[in-house]
C-alpha cells in the first residue's frame, strides 16, 4: 500500500474477489490490516489514497482504529467514507495515540476491497502522497437547496 503515484499497471492492496458471496459488497471481516508503527506515537491523521479500477476494486466505507496491542484494546472505531478516485488523497483524522492503526474496509467496489497508499502523519508532517496529476477533491455536498 505504499504507491504514492500510481499508474495504471500499479496494484496496491487488493482482497480476494467476493462478488456473488454473502461478503459481495461489504461485510467481509477478514479485509482489513494492521499497521505496526513500531513504538507507540501521538497519530494526527492517515493519508490515503483509494483504489479505483473501474469500480471494481476499491473501499467506500471504513473503520480506523487504534492500539498499543495487536491483538486487543482498539479505541472505538473511527468511520468514514472514501470518495471513489485514485486522482486525490484523502486525510482521515485520528488524534489518538497508539502502535498498531487497523483500518477495516467495511463497504467496498463489486469485486472486492482495494487502496493505493496508506501514509500516517504526526501532527505538523505534510506528507508525501502528493503527484503531478493529483485532482482537488470534490467539493462536499451542502445541505441547502439550490435554487
Amino acid at each position: 500500500m505504499q504507491v504514492p503515484c500510481p499508474s495504471d499497471d500499479s496494484w496496491g492492496w487488493i482482497g480476494p474477489d467476493r462478488q456473488g458471496s454473502q461478503y459481495a459488497g461489504g461485510g467481509e471481516p477478514a479485509f482489513f490490516f494492521v499497521l505496526d508503527l513500531g513504538s507507540s506515537i501521538d497519530i494526527d491523521r492517515l493519508r490515503v489514497r483509494n483504489r479505483n479500477w473501474d469500480h471494481y476494486y476499491c473501499i467506500k466505507d471504513y473503520e480506523v482504529s487504534v492500539s498499543d496491542s495487536q491483538d486487543s484494546g482498539y479505541s472505538a472505531p473511527i468511520s468514514g467514507t472514501l470518495i471513489n478516485s485514485k486522482a486525490f488523497t484523502q486525510d482521515i483524522a485520528i488524534g489518538l495515540s497508539g502502535r498498531y492503526v487497523k483500518f477495516q474496509a467495511v463497504t467496498y467496489c463489486i469485486y472486492s476491497a482495494g487502496l493505493y497508499y496508506v501514509e500516517v502523519l504526526m501532527d505538523g508532517q505534510s506528507g508525501n502522497a502528493h503527484c503531478p496529476n493529483d485532482a482537488p477533491p470534490p467539493s462536499p455536498p451542502t445541505k441547502s437547496p439550490s435554487l
